[in-house]
């Protein structure tokens, strides 16, 4: 039988191997980790109780408090803060039996889709070497990809979970807001800010998501989610495609990927309907979204913008500068769009389970490169409405390509299940169709 703590030698020797390569990891908490990894398989010897995800091993985020460990996020100027105690989620994830790995790269304070950091160097796309592994939660989709962790937290704002989950080729789920604590996570943006989870396998994601999906009295915006409800597998699915993704030009290797598991999808029985939700222009929403975000996390890095010495990057003190600068108007302007924007979305939901579409206009562009300003037009809908999301990576060659489905508000769950019956379907997609309709 192998135990425990064999399994986390595993992950800990894959790290070894190939993080220095990747740079997915900021920190690797091994002796803790072999710690943890003991004392669970003394309680399994003993036959003492072991919580559902006993043994597996969980990558973090660096905005992610774990007690003992760094939490810079992504900063240069805080590269010596410890952290005291574990956020919420750890503290779940703990006593659910599992066991953290350690810290995982992001961009600074994460404000960024690159995970390209002044301070903390680059992640590379295991995926795709030589190519971005998005961002913000960049060096968690890397582990997850590069198979040095099965399951990451991340942490998403305007898709900093999906975009990363899309170009490394693995899942990233968005839950509906206020259902993953953000107690112990860095805040960018209070009013958009997620708490999310990376992994290869939707079950074992499914299984995570319930031991962390625990209401925290306090979180303010904490809530309740429902029960599982059992998942209908004997009715068919119906889809909606937002009217709306037709404005965005899409890369040639997207467009023919999105075709393909349209049709893959419609030729398993699912019903896939154009809807229309009216009033969201998907670039006008990824522009307010950011100012919301600008905004919001002048006011929390206000230290650092304060000090014209600390350790931060040009680039990130004129971003909170513009935030801190920017007129209240716009900023009241931008949330006001963002909240028009949920209501299409959630309007748009009534009649279907869920809405596809990319995950991302492009599939990752070259390490280095200007990043396209429209990453997150598909993904900031699901942040502005605080509704759930999750990227899905279809089988295509080349570079990876993730398609988003997108939940009504609470139903987790139901949006999960969505992702098990789409993962399988696309799994049996014959190689020689991947990518023609």
């Amino acid at each position: 039988m192998i135990t425990v703590r064999q399994r986390v030698e595993f992950w800990l020797e894959a790290i070894a191997r190939d993080n220095p390569r990747i740079g997915a990891f900021v920190y690797v908490g091994g002796d803790d980790a072999r710690a943890a990894a003991e004392a669970c398989d003394v309680r399994i010897a003993e036959g003492a109780p072991v919580g559902p995800c006993a043994g597996i091993p969980l990558a973090v985020k660096d905005n992610v408090d774990v007690a003992g460990m760094p939490c810079a996020v992504g900063i240069g100027a805080y590269r010596s803060r410890i952290a005291t105690k574990d956020a919420r989620l750890v503290t779940l994830w703990r006593e659910s039996g599992g066991i953290v790995l350690g810290k995982t790269a992001m961009d600074e304070g994460a404000l960024g889709a690159l995970t390209d950091n002044p301070s903390f160097g680059r992640c590379d796309n295991p995926a795709a070497p030589g190519h971005t592994p998005g961002g913000s939660s960049g060096g968690s989709a890397a582990a997850v990809a590069a198979g040095m962790a099965p399951l990451a937290l991340g942490s998403d704002t305007l898709g900093s979970v999906r975009i990363p989950a899309s170009y490394c080729g693995v899942i990233g789920f968005k839950p509906t807001r206020g259902i993953l604590s953000r107690q112990g996570v860095a805040t960018l943006s209070w009013t958009l800010d997620h708490p999310g989870i990376l992994a290869r396998d939707i079950d074992r994601l499914a299984v995570a998501f319930g031991c962390l999906a625990v209401h925290d009295e306090n979180d303010p915006d904490s809530v309740l989610l429902p029960a599982a409800a059992p998942a209908a597998t004997d009715r068919p699915l119906v889809l909606g495609v937002p009217e709306q993704i037709s404005g965005v030009a899409l890369e040639p290797e997207v467009a023919a990927a999105f075709s393909a598991a349209r049709d893959a999808l419609a030729a398993a029985g699912i019903e896939i309907r154009e809807v229309n939700l009216a009033g969201w222009d998907p670039e006008r929403l990824r522009r307010s979204a950011f100012i919301v975000a600008e905004v919001e996390g002048a006011v929390a890095f206000a230290d650092l913008l304060a000090d014209e010495r600390s350790e931060i990057s040009p680039l990130f003190r004129r971003l909170l500068s513009y935030g801190r600068d920017l007129p209240a108007p716009r900023y009241a302007n931008a949330r006001r769009y963002c909240a028009e924007a949920g209501i299409a979305a959630r309007r748009a939901l009534r009649g279907v389970d869920a809405l596809f579409l990319p995950t991302t206009p492009q599939t990752a562009f070259p390490a280095g490169a200007k990043p396209p300003p429209d990453q997150a037009d598909f993904t900031a809908l699901a942040s502005a409405g605080g509704l759930p999301a999750i990227s899905i990576p279809y089988p295509a060659p080349g570079r990876p390509v993730g398609m988003q489905f997108v939940g009504a508000a609470l139903l987790d769950y139901g949006l999960i299940d969505v992702a098990r019956r789409v993962q399988d379907i696309f799994r049996a997609v014959p190689a020689t169709v991947r990518t023609v309709g």
